[in-house]
């Protein structure tokens, strides 16, 4: 596999043990974002904010805005006394922090986010994508280990991705009170943020079987990157190919280069018979630092040639 020098250094960070799970990767490189709602400039929105805090409702019948007064105008019916105060209840309107504070459920279990405390998500899901491919490369080829790590909310919300505001500035005040939550008589803190964020399950169930694990290199991986993030049978697959155009460069001396010394000669007929040593030692799968090495030396013996 070819790496770009980007993912050449992730995988030295993974050695380092700086890297060892998909927060620490996003972290390490800043790919994410810790997105922290204002909590003030949200309750002082909704206090300043025109809508009708206060409404009243027949006690027999379902809330609902068909069925609800403002303060406004129950006030107006019961000077009229088109009204019994004692057959209707008062409700006050709060906020609620549905948009801020969130409540997800995976594999069973809810999880809370508080996007007024903060919460860290990945800039581009790609990346992510990025990082797993070389986890599943890594492990592919057993230069690291997994073991389980604990799940929590903080794993989930790499997962947000922004969508659309319901802020409206336009909406009427009849508008506003068609959106109020009637069963918990709540305004929704979303209407006065500049920005929400929803959960993708999508990522997180394509990413589900590395979210509760966490990896640790073997020793191997130390050698990995010492053959230039090549494995044993890539390094040995190169040095078999480099043989091969060694032998094919020598053949072509020999055969424009008819009237070389005599000593040249001799000299470039024990450069051959060292190749088709070191092509041996590669075919039959012993190739070590002397093998290496004589290599090195070819290489030399050629340049003396010239």
């Amino acid at each position: 596999m070819k790496f770009s020098k980007h993912q050449k250094n992730i995988i030295r960070q993974i050695f380092l043990g700086k890297i060892y799970d998909i927060s620490s990767y996003l972290k390490f490189y800043h790919l994410g974002t810790l997105v922290k709602f204002d909590k003030s400039f949200v309750n002082n929105s909704f206090r300043q904010d025109s809508i009708p805090k206060n409404y009243y409702c027949y006690n027999t019948v379902k809330r609902k805005a068909s069925n609800i007064l403002t303060e406004f105008e129950y006030i107006n019916k019961l000077q009229k006394g088109e009204l019994i105060p004692e057959k209707y209840t008062k409700s006050i309107l709060k906020l609620s922090y549905n948009g801020g504070i969130k409540h997800e459920v995976w594999n069973g279990k809810e999880y809370t986010l508080n996007f007024y405390e903060g919460v860290y998500i990945a800039n581009s899901f790609s990346d992510i994508l990025e990082f797993l491919t070389i986890w599943q490369f890594l492990k592919s080829e057993m230069l690291i280990l997994e073991v389980p790590q604990d799940f929590s909310s903080d794993i989930l919300g790499m997962f947000y991705k922004k969508i659309a505001s319901a802020r409206n500035s336009s909406m009427t005040v009849e508008e506003q009170i068609q959106n109020i939550d009637y069963e918990n008589f709540t305004y929704d803190d979303q209407y006065y943020l500049d920005s929400n964020y929803t959960l993708s399950f999508e990522h997180c169930l394509m990413c589900k079987e590395y979210l509760e694990k966490r990896i640790y290199p073997s020793t191997k991986l130390g050698l990995f990157i010492e053959r230039g993030f090549k494995t044993y049978e890539e390094k040995t697959q190169n040095r078999a190919l480099f043989v091969a155009w060694l032998a094919i460069f020598v053949s072509i001396i020999l055969t424009f280069y008819p009237d070389l010394q005599k000593n040249d000669k001799a000299e470039l007929d024990l450069v051959i018979q060292e190749i088709e040593e070191v092509k041996h030692s590669i075919d039959s799968v012993s190739l070590d630092d002397e093998v290496i090495q004589k290599l090195d030396t070819i290489i030399e013996k050629m340049d003396k040639l010239e």
